[in-house]
């Protein structure tokens, strides 16, 4: 079922016309302060709207955001999108989440929009590793204009709430 409601077949998986992308993301870093939120989640923030989200919320905006230039035409996202993170970090547990957004702009001009996907794991060793990573399964589809966002960053309490901080800064 993709986002519009709508079920789709295919007479074979994968389909036949399936193209594979991929896209580098944008480095630098960010402190696990395992407090970070699912954009739009924000219900609960002191800095909270009458609609219930605020985008200056630091807990919205937290991670390392790479976003698309605004998409030319009409794209379909569909399956597993992967991600491999490089990272470093100077002790062990340190919270990682990867989070993939359709953004469109709203009357303001503000860039916003809902998760599409997401995952996140526990990077357990001190120093450099690589992290891959399979997220959710999502059947999507983009307007032209709208631009693909991903963030990566320490959690989403929306999803996990008992993440435990490791207060250290985590470099990508």
């Amino acid at each position: 079922q993709t986002n519009d409601g709508k079920w789709r077949s295919e007479a074979q998986w994968p389909p036949a016309d399936v193209r594979t992308f991929t896209t580098p993301l944008k480095g630098g870093s960010y402190t696990d302060t395992a407090s970070s939120v699912a954009t739009g989640w924000d219900a609960n923030s002191s800095l909270t709207t009458d609609n219930g989200t605020n985008p200056s919320d630091p807990t919205v905006q937290s991670g390392i955001w790479t976003v698309s230039k605004p998409l030319p035409h009409d794209v379909h996202l569909s399956g597993e999108a992967m991600g491999s993170i490089d990272v470093t970090t100077a002790s062990p547990n340190a919270n990682l989440a990867i989070d993939v957004y359709d953004l469109s702009q709203d009357q303001n001009g503000d860039w916003t929009g809902p998760l599409v996907s997401r995952q996140g794991h526990l990077v357990r060793s001190a120093g450099d590793s690589t992290i891959p990573l399979t997220l959710w399964s999502a059947d999507w589809k983009l307007k032209a204009g709208d631009r693909i966002g991903v963030r990566v960053t320490d959690n989403n309490q929306d999803w996990w709430l008992i993440a435990a901080p490791s207060a250290q800064s985590v470099t990508v």
